[in-house]
Order: structure tokens, then sequence, then C-alpha cells
């Protein structure tokens, strides 16, 4: 009989139940308008069939939801993954990543910044790449960014999956075929720190990041604001989390019966103690024009905004007009292609002595060919960069923020190193 140790890294049959969905459902992990399927008893590859996508329940708790964040729609297509190549830790960095974008930055999720501050690597066990979590995010070494670690999933993630169908745009490509098998590195797994977007923007973000760390800003203070508000950042939303609403609804109705101090200890385990989760810090309707601080009580915090100086809320609004015009989204298989992203979905060569898939990998050509993307590269042909459907955000008292350029304007993350940033409506 294998140890836990060894299945790690394995497909395995799904123990989950339709009472399990039940319960994702009954939390608001999975609404109406996105259908389910259980695997067959028994059954170790998944099979799905097409508009299925293959999904964990540890992913949920991490905050994946469906339909997905545009954001995270292009961080898996450049770096060529499926959800089942990461394991929970790594939907938790994308979830803090856009938590700190949208909540501390006061900006939608930005992919040069992305790029400068986490990486892709294979994830390697007794010297094969693994089957089911075969990828995992972490952080450069020299990034600045909140401090604190995850605790690594210690239970059998992989065998927690099952089917959904979610809505889709109607421009949006068909997935590629269900890969069972280690995901193919790509050269955007092996160029790290790429430029991309405004050359000005990571600067600028980078040194409001290092203020955040002044404050005392921590992991712990990026996961409160997830737990408190409820809310999957991985999910499309109408309202950023700058503009959530704490006297509003939460998008969750609970953490599948669990409490928020639990969830707190999935994230990180008994490494520290957990903090108050009654207040983030967060920005947020309410307060909207101060400058984030740490941790501390509501009124706590309205009387530290009203005694802040003149000029301290001056650059502060200062911060707000320059946060409106930093747009850097990432790259959608339905917008065109630019020959920097081509290169970067090219499959990239293994390194000597490195163990894992040996087999040849597809072209970055071939993956766009069974996308249903027409290479204008490739096939000579010119085409203007389709409308995302996504980019028309749902009113419900006040505009959120596009996520897809403006019709006939080509997106701002198809032109590395440019300095044309574009403005938020």
């Amino acid at each position: 009989m294998m140890s836990g140790s060894d299945l790690q890294g394995r497909w395995m049959p799904s123990s989950v139940t339709e009472e399990d969905v039940l319960k994702l459902r009954d939390a608001r992990y999975l609404t109406g308008e996105i259908s389910h399927r259980l695997p067959a008893q028994g059954q170790v590859i998944p099979t799905p069939e097409p508009g299925e996508s293959v999904v964990f329940v540890s992913h949920f708790l991490r905050g994946l939801g469906f339909p997905t964040d545009p954001f995270v729609r292009g961080l898996m297509f450049y770096y060529g993954l499926e959800f089942h190549d990461l394991d929970p830790e790594s939907i938790l960095h994308i979830s803090s990543f856009i938590v700190v974008c949208e909540a501390f930055l006061r900006i939608t999720p930005h992919f040069g910044l992305w790029l400068k501050t986490f990486k892709v690597e294979p994830k390697m066990i007794k010297g094969q790449q693994a089957e089911c979590g075969g990828a995992v995010i972490s952080k450069n070494v020299d990034a600045p960014w909140p401090e604190g670690s995850f605790q690594e999933e210690l239970s059998l993630w992989q065998q927690e999956w099952f089917y959904i169908t979610a809505p889709r745009g109607t421009k949006w490509v068909a997935p590629p075929a269900f890969r069972s098998g280690p995901p193919p590195r790509l050269a955007s797994w092996v160029n790290k720190g790429l430029d991309w977007g405004p050359s000005k923007d990571v600067p600028l973000l980078q040194g409001r990041i290092r203020d955040l760390l002044e404050r005392e800003i921590t992991l712990v203070v990026v996961a409160q604001v997830m737990l408190i508000r409820r809310t999957l950042p991985c999910k499309r939303r109408p309202l950023r989390l700058w503009e959530f609403n704490p006297e509003g609804p939460r998008a969750l109705q609970h953490f599948m019966g669990a409490t928020p101090v639990e969830m707190y200890k999935l994230f990180f385990g008994s490494q520290e103690m957990c903090p108050d989760l009654t207040e983030d810090a967060g920005l947020s309707c309410n307060r909207p024009d101060t400058q984030v601080s740490s941790p501390v009580p509501g009124h706590a915090i309205r009387t530290f905004i009203i005694n802040l100086p003149f000029k301290e809320l001056s650059l502060e609004q200062e911060w707000i007009a320059k946060a409106k015009l930093i747009r850097c989204p990432a790259p959608l298989p339905e917008t065109t292609p630019d020959p920097v992203l081509i290169k970067m979905l090219e499959a990239a060569p293994l390194e000597e002595g490195e163990g894992g898939n040996r087999k040849a990998t597809a072209s970055a050509k071939e993956a766009l060919k069974k996308g249903g993307i027409e290479n204008p590269s490739l096939q000579g042909e010119k085409r203007t960069a389709s409308e995302d459907p996504e980019a028309k955000a749902s009113k419900r008292g006040k505009k959120s923020s596009p996520e897809g350029p403006a019709p006939g304007e080509a997106p701002a993350a198809l032109f590395p190193q440019g300095n044309q940033p574009s403005s938020e409506p």
C-alpha cells in the first residue's frame, strides 16, 4: 500500500459526493448558472466532456471561482497551464496578488507587476515532474512583497475533483483538449521577470508596495481581506475590492461550514497566531481616499482619516488619479498575439540533467491553432484586437473597472516596455 508521500502528484479517484457539491452551492462557491458532474466511481484519470473543466474543492477554498477573472485566464494562457496543474498554495498566491492590487494599490491586477513578483517552476517529486500539480508558483527572491508564507496543503487535495461547466463569453477561445500528464514548460516559465506594459508602472507600484511593508502589511493582513469580506479574488466580479461595501451582502455565505479562524489555519497552519478577523485594512467604498494603514478597529481608522494633514490627503488623491491610469491586463488567447507573446508561448528546452517529462511539447504555433486562434504572424493576416466580453462590467449602483480593451483598441499587455498607459473609464 502506497503512503501519502507516494501519492503526492498523482491522479487519484475522486471522493467528492453530491452532498459535497451541495455544500459548495449552499455557500455560493458554485452559483446556479454553473452545472456540475461527478466522475465515475473509481475513475482515476479525468475525462471531461467538451466545455467541462476539472476543478478541486481545495482550490475553491483558496479563492478560485467561475467564471474566472480575465487576469486569471490570462495567467493560465501565458504559462500554458490548467487548474489541475497548480497546487492549492499556488492558487493562494494568485488570490493574494489580486487582493494586494485591488485592496491596497487600488488598481486592477497588473500583469507586468506579476511577472516581476512571481515565477512558475516544475513541481518535482522524486526526480519526476508531478502529473497533478506539476507546476508551482513562488515569489521571486528580491521582489518587494508582504512577508509571510502559506502552508502547503497537507492532505491529498488531488482526490477532491469533479467537473463543472461554467458560462463562457461568446468570443472566448475554446480551451485546449484535456491533458492528464505534467504541463509542458514554456519559455514564459524560463524568462522570469520579463518587462511587460508601460515601463514606469512597475517601479512605481513596487515603491508603493514598500510603503505597505513599512506599515506592516503582511500576508496575514492580505488574507484578512479575503476572509472578512468572504470574497473569491480569482472570480470575475462586478465590483473591485476598493469598491467593496462593508454594509452590503457578501459573495460567500460561509466557508463550507468552516469558521474564519479555521480558514486562517488552513492558509497558514499554526505558525502564527490568528489575528482579529472582524476588521480588515483594505480599501473599500467607505475608505476610498485614505492611505491604507495597519489593521485597526473601524472607529480608529475613521479618527485617523479625520486627523490626517491636508497635504497627506492631497497626496492620496494624487495616487488615486495615478491609479486610474495604471492598467496592464494579462494577454488573453482571443487577443491578437504580438511577437513577444508568441515567443513566450514556445516550448522551452529542458536543462541538462533535468528530470520530468522529456517528451517533445507542442510549440505555441500548434497551441494557438488548437485553441482556434489564427496567428497573424504565421498566417500573414492582420486582425484588430477583439473586444473582451468581460470588459463589459456589471453595474450595481456604480461603475466597475473594465478588464478588456475598448473596441478597436489594442490591449496594453501587448505592448511590452511601452509608455502608453490606458486610462480607466
